[in-house]
């Protein structure tokens, strides 16, 4: 049990924002986070998106 000086880690973010904004926030965050890794290691080409193939015929 934490005493009366100790805070718990991490749990204060919890009750103001609420379980599913809190989560919202977190995968906007982690959407972000890959982004910007994606543009550090691979450049402008790592979302991987290619030209429209012909179809034969």
């Amino acid at each position: 049990m934490p005493t009366a000086d100790e805070q718990p880690v991490g749990l204060p973010v919890l009750r103001p924002l609420g379980p599913e904004l809190l989560s919202a926030v977190v995968c906007a965050v982690a959407a972000v986070e890959s982004v910007l890794l994606g543009l550090l290691l691979e450049g402008q080409g790592f979302c991987g998106a290619s030209a429209p193939h012909s179809s034969p015929g």
